[in-house]
């Protein structure tokens, strides 16, 4: 398997552009002089992370709340918040992608932990 740097290096000649992480295993990018992109490499996959906007912190309230949550959920691959607007209801959702039965049993038995939890957070 290619180490992160060997693909982001093969990403990057393909790109026509040198990319390499940083000390914190990150990688910036500016696209466009206008898009700022971070792609961070953790053990089993890549986060990236793009800045839509600046947000003054007076202006935050229960939404900027739940997308810090958010937030810290996609960094630790832990599933995301979302809204279902039919129904009105604040949703917790994660993938399951190894679907062998000892995996599925854990993944169920960590989603309602974090459910739990959050619930708790959040009520």
């Amino acid at each position: 398997m290619k180490s992160h740097q060997n693909i982001l290096n093969s990403i990057g000649n393909k790109l026509g552009i040198p990319l390499s992480f940083d000390d914190n295993k990150q990688c910036m990018l500016l696209l466009d002089d206008d898009l700022l992109v971070s792609i961070q490499a953790n053990e089993h996959y890549w986060l990236l992370n793009g800045l839509i906007s600046k947000i003054k912190q007076e202006n935050c309230s229960l939404w900027c709340d739940l997308m810090i949550l958010n937030r810290v959920l996609a960094e630790k691959n832990l599933g995301t918040i979302g809204y279902e607007p039919t129904s009105e209801a604040l949703l917790y959702l994660d993938s399951i992608t190894n679907l062998s039965e000892d995996n599925i049993i854990n993944k169920i038995e960590s989603f309602v932990n974090k459910l739990d939890d959050l619930k708790k957070n959040l009520t």
